[in-house]
């Protein structure tokens, strides 16, 4: 997940006039970018851009989750992993390429994350 800043020319202008600095030091900031985005500076550029109405955009991996009326979740990952979730047993299930490569059993709500990172990293 990648979180940027979205702003006009005329914020930019002015987070440029408070900070002392050149577009392209802003810019960095606001995409938070790897060379300029982790700098203290960047830091209090992208808060004083929210504090002027810069709106936070985030892009993030999409990933289509169905619940089906039987009561099983199914996420289907863009690396052709799935997960299903059954809900009446808590019984979790990673698929890959048609195999089933983990299995978890009485699976709770905090152990999801896990499954869909495993999930993912295949």
């Amino acid at each position: 997940m990648r979180v940027f800043f979205t702003a006009t020319r005329e914020q930019k202008e002015r987070l440029m006039k408070i900070f002392g600095c050149k577009d392209r030091i802003v810019r960095g900031a606001l995409a938070n970018d790897a060379s300029h985005g982790g700098s203290d500076l960047a830091k209090r550029i992208r808060k004083a851009a929210r504090e002027i109405g810069c709106q936070p955009q985030v892009v993030a991996d999409e990933m289509e989750c169905v619940f089906t009326t039987d009561g099983i979740m199914h996420q289907m990952f863009p690396n052709g992993a799935k997960l299903e979730m059954d809900m009446a047993t808590g019984e979790g299930r990673v698929i890959f390429r048609g195999r089933t490569v983990l299995r978890h059993e009485d699976t709770k709500v905090s152990q999801i994350q896990k499954l869909q990172d495993y999930a993912k990293g295949l």
